[in-house]
């Protein structure tokens, strides 16, 4: 069985725990923005009842959680949970509605949950599982709580170059380091194959693999994509060059995804692996 290497994750998985509201708030501009769509697809493929109670676990800024709440409506419940302070703050701070489900935010690793056997009957976790120190206790923490014929949804990002994000990993390899934008690459180094083993390993019977690719659109042309460093992993790394190394880092940017740019706005794509787990 193959490993996939795990210090970057945890770099980025701890940057999360301890960041600041601002960096979180640049995540949710940002990415967060640009991860709407997969929220909604995930939830399309689970088909979650009306009334029914969901959990979503590294919740984030709520971009699974919100749009969930609104599928299973105010007789539903969502359970949401981050390790981040700063992510739930900005999550709860969102307007909410009274056709959707009251959503509880609970600050909570994924491992273990804060939660009893058999409570929910979905699960999600979109952009979550490649932070995990130990992705098969997660899943299978997962699948402690799912009510029997439950299904979990949970999507990873495939490799750095089927990603826009891909500009930033080359852009910091150029001006930097080879060194940072390895560790840059925490987000995309579980493969969908080896989630796939995790979630057998961890007791899911049935495991549905496939692979969505969905437009990447920044109005802000590279200026916004450079933009979204500030809630990265290495972005403590990002902030300690010097204003010359910014400038010359935030050019070779606007260079590398030049091709993508029309007008203002970069146009490109991001791509996932996603699992349905039951």
């Amino acid at each position: 069985m193959s490993s996939e290497p795990t210090d970057a994750g945890a770099q980025w998985s701890q940057a999360f725990a301890g960041s600041n509201v601002d960096g979180m708030r640049a995540y949710d501009a940002i990415n967060a923005r640009l991860f709407t769509p997969f929220a909604h697809d995930l939830i399309d493929r689970l088909a979650p009842e009306r009334g029914a109670t969901a959990l979503d676990v590294a919740a984030g800024p709520g971009t699974v959680a919100y749009p969930l709440a609104a599928r299973i409506g105010p007789a539903g419940r969502v359970i949401a949970t981050d390790v981040s302070p700063a992510m739930l703050d900005i999550a709860r701070a969102k307007p909410t509605s009274d056709d959707a489900a009251a959503i509880e935010w609970v600050e909570a690793p994924a491992v273990p949950l804060p939660l009893p056997d058999t409570c929910v009957d979905v699960v999600t976790c979109q952009q979550g599982l490649q932070f995990f120190p130990d992705k098969t206790a997660a899943l299978a923490e997962m699948r402690r709580t799912l009510h029997r014929g439950g299904r979990a949804g949970v999507a990873v990002w495939t490799q750095i170059d089927e990603q826009v994000y891909r500009h930033l990993h080359d852009a910091i390899a150029s001006v930097v380091s080879a060194e940072l934008a390895q560790r840059y690459l925490g987000p995309f180094l579980l493969s969908g194959e080896r989630a796939a083993e995790h979630a057998r390993d961890a007791g899911f019977d049935n495991v549905e693999l496939t692979r969505v690719t969905l437009p990447a659109v920044l109005p802000g042309g590279a200026g916004e994509l450079f933009d979204s460093l500030r809630a990265a992993g290495v972005a403590a790394d990002i902030a300690a060059l010097d204003e010359a190394q910014r400038t010359e880092l935030r050019a070779e940017v606007q260079r590398q995804a030049a091709p993508f740019v029309v007008g203002d706005t970069l146009r490109s794509s991001l791509t996932a692996s996603v699992l349905v787990l039951s």
